[in-house]
């Protein structure tokens, strides 16, 4: 128990470097929707490095980080040969979801070289040698009043001092890829680019009453350009 407990350490500061790839190991996609009609999720888990793992996934809760019992992954801990892949299954297990919007969650998957795992007054040493990485799980009730290709262009953008709010009035959570406001690009690295369902996000800007953003999409990539005035 005290390993996996260092390797979630370490997983934290890894997606915080490369969400869904760290040190061969990478996952299929960089985030995961699990539509409530599903019977589960699957996504690929790659090693292409010479190391062979072992690997724990888990989902946990977005705010605390702690595994939650409404979804379970399959199989939740297995060995990963070098140069080679695995396919995960998510499954709902229960629980209540709020059904006018999204909700979200961290997938995250933990990997320890499997030569290196420490035993007794060596465990310490597993921060040196534990990786990790994580990805957002997307959790879609039916019956949503608009798609997801409908909600990337509806952001609103209002004025207030030195600052701009970004107001997200459709019930699916939006990343934003890119983000200009009066001309001058937003640095998103920097800035929180996800913004909830019908709730805002502050960014700073001086002058302007131009926005223009993008968002991505289910599938990784990134949406058309939308245009909005600042009010």
């Amino acid at each position: 128990m005290k390993v996996m407990q260092v390797a979630v350490a370490i997983v934290m500061m890894c997606t915080g470097i490369a969400q869904n790839a760290c040190a061969g190991v990478s996952l299929g996609q960089t985030r995961l929707v699990y539509p409530q009609s599903s019977n589960g999720k699957t996504i690929m888990l790659r090693n292409s490095g010479s190391e062979v793992y072992l690997v724990q996934a888990v989902v946990t809760a977005w705010e605390t980080n702690q595994p939650v019992k409404e979804f379970t992954v399959l199989p939740p801990l297995f060995r990963l040969e070098s140069h080679a892949s695995n396919v995960l299954r998510v499954v709902r297990t229960g629980g209540e979801f709020p059904q006018d919007r999204e909700s979200i969650f961290h997938f995250r998957v933990n990997a320890i070289p499997a030569g290196k795992v420490p035993t007794g007054e060596d465990r310490g040493a597993s921060l040196a040698i534990s990786l990790g990485m994580g990805i957002k799980l997307f959790y879609r009730p039916e019956g949503l009043p608009m798609t997801p290709g409908e909600a990337y262009g509806r952001l609103t953008f209002q004025r207030r001092g030195g600052e701009v709010v970004a107001y997200n009035p459709t019930p699916y959570y939006l990343t934003l890829s890119q983000l200009s406001l009066g001309g001058v690009p937003v640095n998103l690295d920097s800035a929180q680019a996800m913004i909830p369902p019908f709730s805002q996000q502050y960014y700073p800007s001086s002058s302007g009453n131009k926005a223009e953003w993008a968002t991505i999409t289910d599938f990784g990539g990134s949406s058309d350009v939308f245009h909005a005035t600042i009010q």
